[in-house]
């Protein structure tokens, strides 16, 4: 007997199109696990990512940005970013004035644990901005992070006898930097800038002579303001009376021209901070005839051309006297610091040539 229609089984035999629908059908629901999977994993590792970028990368990319800016401008002071807010400084750079502030801050600046004030806010100085509060003065700084120290520079705080004080009320823990060079050079640098800005205002220069010897006496003018500058024991005695030398330190204005690598890696310990700004970081500058700073792609940043300005010509006799003036302020100075420098090495003392 043949068998009945309705007991044959049928297989239906799978065509190209029938198969890719088949298996479509199939493999669908695998495959959207495998993108849900993939999808929940790479939203994980991003936010991951995220999360340290902000915990370790953001610091580093954050603070190249901060220190990119021009620190003649003011644009790190507006420069806001995560994680960052204006605070008051925790480093002061007293002085002295034409003894290479300009530099210091600037070469300070490329270290990422510095965020550096782009200019002199006269605070402790000044009545009147003293008297508008630590909140004005807060609200004048760099954004900076947790970590950074934040240095403003106001070369006349060294001279002036209520910064001290002032300093103090608001920091008594605060460290100090006094950078000086050569007090007779010193005296003359600050002569030449005060001649310059008589130049652009066209008016009549003072000779040197004229300010720095006494006419009733033939004897340095002591009331003379580059000379009065020029007397550092005066001045660190005032500062004496509110930090301890552990606070101070005393960078070497002519060395820092010379090496300035040498004279920044001793602030770095002071600040206790890494040594970073190493001998790479400079580039000297053959037709200004000193350093400047090298960027990551070679070029150079210099300081502006109102900064090494030549030095007027100025008679044997004169600088024989300030120096003769000078020397015994030296020699306290140096019993002060316990340090020497050189600036009386040289000093002629022949009658003859002084006149």
């Amino acid at each position: 007997m043949s068998p009945s229609r309705s007991s044959v089984k049928y297989h239906i035999i799978p065509t190209e199109q029938n198969d890719g629908n088949n298996r479509g059908k199939r493999t669908c629901p695998k495959l959207t696990r495998y993108k849900i999977v993939a999808i929940v994993s790479i939203f994980i590792l991003a936010i991951t990512f995220v999360v340290l970028a902000k915990s370790f990368n953001l610091y580093q990319s954050s603070t190249c940005l901060l220190n990119g800016a021009n620190i003649s401008g003011n644009k790190q002071e507006h420069l806001h970013l995560p994680h960052t807010k204006r605070r008051i400084p925790q480093c002061l750079i007293i002085g002295a004035r034409k003894a290479g502030t300009r530099a210091l801050l600037s070469f300070l600046n490329i270290h990422p644990d510095i965020q550096a004030v782009g200019r002199e806010l006269h605070f402790f100085d000044d009545d009147d901005n003293y008297q508008l509060g630590y909140d004005w003065y807060r609200k004048r700084m760099p954004y900076s992070f947790k970590n950074q120290i934040t240095i403003e520079k106001t070369p006349s705080y060294l001279v002036e006898s209520v910064a001290p004080e002032r300093v103090y009320m608001m920091n008594s823990s605060i460290k100090l930097i006094l950078i000086v060079k050569d007090p007779v050079l010193r005296t003359i640098s600050d002569y030449a800038q005060f001649r310059e800005n008589k130049v652009l205002r066209q008016k009549p220069i003072i000779p040197f002579e004229s300010l720095v010897i006494d006419p009733e006496t033939g004897e340095i003018n002591r009331s003379y303001n580059a000379v009065r500058r020029s007397i550092y024991c005066r001045h660190l005695q005032k500062w004496l009376r509110y930090f301890s030398m552990d606070q101070i330190i005393i960078v070497d204005g002519d060395k820092l021209s010379k090496a300035p690598w040498r004279e920044i890696h001793k602030v770095e310990m002071f600040l206790n901070i890494a040594h970073v700004v190493n001998k790479d970081k400079f580039i000297f500058n053959q037709t200004r005839g000193f350093y400047c700073i090298r960027n990551e792609d070679q070029s150079e940043k210099c300081l502006s051309r109102s900064k090494g300005r030549k030095h007027p010509d100025i008679q044997p006799w004169i600088v024989n006297k300030l120096k003769e003036f000078f020397y015994p302020f030296n020699e306290k100075f140096f019993k002060m610091l316990d340090r020497r420098f050189n600036w009386n090495d040289d000093i002629n003392n022949d009658e003859d040539e002084n006149n």
